[in-house]
């Protein structure tokens, strides 16, 4: 006789039952049970068949699944705060991120608390959703994770996040969209206006916030910083390790309001916080762009990582106030910034393959002192005259119009010239890129050193005939984009470059 499968209703009534068989007669319980998939059945924020109850049902366990793909309504609205995630390890996972969102707006009113709160030590899954409004607000306390917090990692897949906050009066604020003490991972995912506010504290990651940061085809646009004296990373904050593929970091700030000096990193601040013993921080940009980012110091990318790999990416059009890092005068440029934080225990290693720094600008060399803007794309930082130091540059054909290296000179074969380029926007693909036109001196010039078969557009996973070759005509372009004869924009003039930034006079 044949016997329909168990309903997840029935698999919940066995899994207390066998514990307590296993109890009584004294032996020891079963490793592992297989992992069960409990559908939300209602939209309401509470009460039998809701998202919460469901997650919060004793019958639910670590690496069960939830789903909500089966309900008829676009909206789900919490008004009674934050949904608690006990499990080590969950997977949430609805139709669409953009069929159905969940919201902390209820009746025209956003709540004063984030959306998930994920108190479990392994990784919370969140897929295929939309999720808005998350509003942390904290009067002493760390405001961390607008929008999810989590004590170990989280991972979205598909989801679309924005107009989170976390907000602290007097405590520290942390990850306006997402903050997780382990690890952060994204694949085709946005995280975009959504930010960290401290009124007398610090306030680092607008969008998030974690020892590791990774990403791959997502974006990270319109998030900030905002606080007193301490603002870092508008867009991502990490103190271990940050790595991007097919991505993009754009229009983020970091902003100060006591001293544009004490804001740093409109995208990405990257910070090693580890013992000596174990120093292998790391920043990785494949095929990315970071674009039009903003702050006091360092407006793209301020990165103090032992090792630092970017191959084919773009960094332009950023914007720093002064090329200034605190009060020591370190050099940090409007594009990326490297510091290296341990001279005495080791050099950083830099990798620089057959990408575009150009265009990143600073306005002022003191306060109260205002130059025309200066492109300053690509610097290795010190301090009062001393060299910070130990940096070493790899790497070939790569674009870096303006920089300031001290004592890490670029690749011989490094094209120091004015690129041609478009603005930020579609290109095609998902995410946001800066197109090469007609007559940059990237197109042809570049390598394809990670053996891509597509450009940030596309993925290897794709099928073929790609979209978006990495290798158009046999050879690469520089940068995360490449330019394919179907899309060429022919221009009749060049664009113009600020003027190299020299001799920086602390004021």
């Amino acid at each position: 006789m044949a016997y329909p499968p168990a309903s997840p209703l029935s698999t919940a009534r066995v899994r207390p039952l066998v514990f307590s068989i296993v109890s009584l007669l004294g032996v020891s319980a079963p490793v592992a049970m297989a992992a069960t998939i409990w559908p939300v059945t209602t939209c309401n924020d509470s009460g039998a068949g809701s998202l919460r109850a469901v997650i919060g049902a004793a019958t639910t366990v670590s690496g069960d699944t939830i789903n909500l793909s089966a309900l008829a309504c676009s909206t789900i609205s919490l008004h009674t705060g934050a949904i608690t995630i006990p499990q080590n390890n969950l997977t949430i996972t609805g139709p669409a991120a953009t069929t159905l969102t969940l919201t902390g707006r209820y009746n025209g009113v956003i709540e004063n608390d984030r959306l998930f709160k994920h108190t479990g030590s392994g990784t919370l899954t969140v897929q295929n959703l939309q999720m808005k409004y998350g509003n942390l607000q904290t009067t002493t306390a760390t405001a961390a994770g607008g929008c999810i917090y989590s004590k170990g990692t989280v991972q979205l897949q598909n989801v679309f996040m924005t107009s989170c906050v976390a907000h602290s009066v007097s405590g520290a604020a942390r990850g306006g969209g997402v903050s997780a003490a382990v690890h952060i991972g994204m694949t085709d995912s946005h995280v975009g206006v959504s930010f960290a506010r401290s009124d007398s504290g610090a306030a680092h990651g607008g969008a998030v916030y974690s020892r590791s940061v990774s990403a791959q085809v997502a974006t990270f646009d319109f998030n900030g910083t905002s606080a007193l004296s301490d603002s870092r990373g508008g867009a991502i904050f990490s103190t271990y390790e940050v790595s991007l593929a097919h991505s993009t970091v754009s229009n983020n700030a970091a902003v100060a309001k006591t001293s544009q000096r004490a804001a740093a990193a409109g995208g990405i601040y990257l910070v090693e916080t580890l013992t000596p013993s174990n120093t292998n921080s790391s920043l990785s940009l494949v095929s990315s762009t970071i674009s039009d980012n903003y702050a006091g110091y360092a407006g793209g990318v301020l990165s103090q990582a032992r090792h630092v790999s970017i191959f084919n990416s773009t960094i332009v059009n950023n914007t720093a106030i002064e090329p200034t890092l605190g009060e020591s005068f370190r050099k940090a440029a409007a594009g990326l910034a490297l510091i290296n934080g341990r001279p005495q225990l080791y050099a950083v290693d830099v990798s620089l393959q057959s990408s575009l720094l150009a265009n990143n600008t600073y306005t002022a060399a003191g306060p109260g002192v205002y130059h025309a803007p200066a492109s300053f794309d690509l610097s290795e930082a010190y301090g009062g005259g001393n060299k910070y130091g130990h940096i070493i540059i790899t790497g070939a054909s790569n674009l870096v119009h303006g920089s300031y290296l001290d004592d890490a000179p670029l690749p011989g074969d490094t094209l120091t010239v004015c690129p041609n380029l478009g603005p930020l926007r579609f290109n095609g693909g998902t995410t946001k890129t800066v197109a090469l036109l007609s007559h940059s001196a990237g197109i042809d010039s570049g390598n394809n050193s990670q053996n891509e078969t597509e450009d940030q557009r596309g993925r290897s996973v794709d099928a073929t005939p790609y979209l978006y070759p990495r290798q158009s005509n046999g050879i690469s372009d520089i940068g995360a984009y490449e330019v394919n004869q179907a899309d060429i924009v022919f221009n009749m003039s060049f664009d113009t470059c600020a003027p190299v930034g020299t001799g920086f006079t602390p004021g």
